[in-house]
């Protein structure tokens, strides 16, 4: 990849994340490691995003299984958020609520052991074919290009956020997805 972009260098650092947590999970599932996997799957989909629009393909390509898995963690990630915020309002208020304790930690127990049985999947597979296909994508876009477009993008994304912040309330959960992609391409 001679003409490598930002945007190519980032998904080959994400997924670099991705894989290196997929083989602890693999071990055994940690609070860390599935909080990362979570993280670079949340920057992979947006990487995916951009090069999509950026490419113009019609058809955008979406890690199915990935997602799938990404969703199985969330249920762990629930589950421990959960379980901290009660050790830590329980500290605070000087309670202590030992059934909703004990049901979180069975909880915990479980969806870990559905975060490490579906860990096992080839995961690999399916990254490496996007991984194939985004750089066949994006393998002529300069550097200057795709930061012109970036640019363009986000800026049609701010104006998307004004026209729904007229009913700000109703429209904020949507108005905080729409600005996530940017606020990602815009770190990069």
């Amino acid at each position: 990849m001679d003409n490598q972009n930002f945007l190519l260098q980032h998904w080959e650092e994400q997924s670099g994340v991705y894989l290196l947590n997929l083989a602890i999970i693999r071990r055994r599932p940690t609070q860390k490691a599935v909080h990362d996997i979570r993280v670079s799957v949340k920057k992979l989909k947006s990487c995916l995003r951009l090069a999509h629009k950026v490419s113009g393909e019609k058809e955008e390509k979406k890690p199915d299984s990935i997602q799938r898995f990404f969703r199985i963690t969330g249920r762990y990630r629930d589950v421990d958020i959960s379980l901290s915020l009660l050790r830590k309002i329980g500290k605070a208020e000087n309670i202590g609520l030992p059934p909703l304790n004990r049901y979180l930690k069975t909880m915990q127990r479980a969806t870990r052991d559905m975060v490490h049985a579906a860990a096992g999947a080839p995961y690999e597979e399916e990254l490496g074919s996007i991984t194939l296909s985004i750089t066949e994508q994006l393998s002529s876009v300069t550097g200057e290009e795709l930061v012109t477009r970036t640019e363009e993008l986000s800026t049609q994304t701010f104006r998307d956020v004004r026209n729904l912040s007229a009913k700000f309330t109703h429209d904020a959960h949507e108005i905080s997805k729409k600005l996530k992609h940017p606020y990602t391409w815009l770190k990069l």
